[in-house]
């Protein structure tokens, strides 16, 4: 079994794509649930999301070699 998520701006759409769904064969179930993108993260999270945009990040992978990638790691 698969599932397809969708993520929908404009709430008006959701009766629209449920009932368009559920005319596909083989849909068992369609449900809908509210995500705020902002819950999903915790402080940390959203904290380092925010340092790798600003391109402040704790150093680069040299990915060369198994060895160096190892060493590059360690220096984090």
């Amino acid at each position: 079994m698969k599932q397809i998520i969708l993520t929908v701006e404009d709430n008006s759409l959701i009766p629209k794509l449920k009932a368009a769904v559920k005319l596909l064969h083989g849909v068992i179930n369609v449900k809908v649930v509210n995500v705020d993108s902002k819950e999903k993260a915790n402080k940390e999270t959203l904290e380092a999301i925010n340092e790798l945009r600003r391109g402040d990040y704790a150093g680069k992978l040299d990915n060369s070699s198994k060895e160096e990638l190892l060493k590059s790691l360690m220096m984090l």
